[in-house]
């Protein structure tokens, strides 16, 4: 199956409109002059030799998921970012107006990425001349491939649907704030009821936020199953409101 990918504005991209936008020392014109040039579309046929062609082009795909690496990204965070950063679109040679793409798209195409000998190999080539470039740290312990990049991105993004669970359920108890059995639960109530940025975390921050929300989640349950003073239809976790 041959991928074909025509860029009908190719007059109004980002990279042609802005040519001069981004600084020597900028991340993304980094990506632009040495990381960008070397993907090319056809090292990802593999991936679609069954059909399902992707929604974008593999190879922004790939820069994608090179940039959520680099700036330890989300795949929800990294969406927002391809429709809304300039040099995101300057860098990759999106349109201006590219309308960006579903969190899940990336997601599916990692998921093709891993299960594909030939695509993988083509992006540890990639992978490999970002360290040489300095954009990524070589480490001694262990090789920086395709496998350690997605598992990183993978695991940020469940960090961020943990968080995203917890604040759905505090938003749902917030009537029965005044029931709540400690002050430790008010806290959690009150700190999980609003999103976050994972963006950048720190593994030593990936840790405590896992240990954290664990503990509130117990917490959580442990109150929910114990307390008398919740109407019997609503002791079990509550209903999502609609609307």
């Amino acid at each position: 199956m041959q991928l074909t990918y025509l860029n009908q504005n190719l007059l109004f991209s980002a990279d042609r409109v802005m040519n001069d936008f981004l600084r020597s020392d900028d991340i993304c014109f980094t990506i632009q002059k040495e990381i960008a040039p070397l993907v090319d579309v056809t090292d990802f046929e593999e991936m679609y030799r069954e059909g399902g062609r992707p929604p974008v082009s593999p190879r922004i795909l790939i820069l994608v998921l090179i940039m959520q690496y680099i700036e330890r990204l989300s795949d929800r965070a990294a969406a927002a970012n391809l429709r809304y950063r300039l040099d995101w679109k300057i860098a990759f040679g999106l349109e201006l107006d590219f309308a960006g793409i579903h969190p899940t798209t990336l997601v599916y195409f990692r998921d093709r990425l891993l299960a594909s000998n030939r695509a993988s190999y083509a992006f540890d080539k990639v992978l490999g001349h970002l360290g040489n470039v300095g954009l990524i740290k070589k480490n001694a312990k262990q090789r920086i491939d395709s496998t350690h990049v997605i598992g990183l991105v993978r695991e940020l993004s469940r960090i961020e649907l943990l968080h995203e669970s917890l604040r759905v359920f505090c938003q749902e108890i917030e009537q029965y704030k005044s029931q709540l059995s400690s002050s430790v639960l008010v806290d959690h109530l009150e700190y999980y009821s609003d999103k976050i940025s994972i963006r950048g975390i720190s593994d030593a921050q990936k840790e405590r936020f896992v240990n954290d929300a664990g503990r509130a989640m117990q917490g959580f349950i442990a109150w929910g199953a114990s307390t008398s003073q919740l109407p019997v239809k609503d002791r079990n976790l509550p209903s999502r409101r609609t609307g």
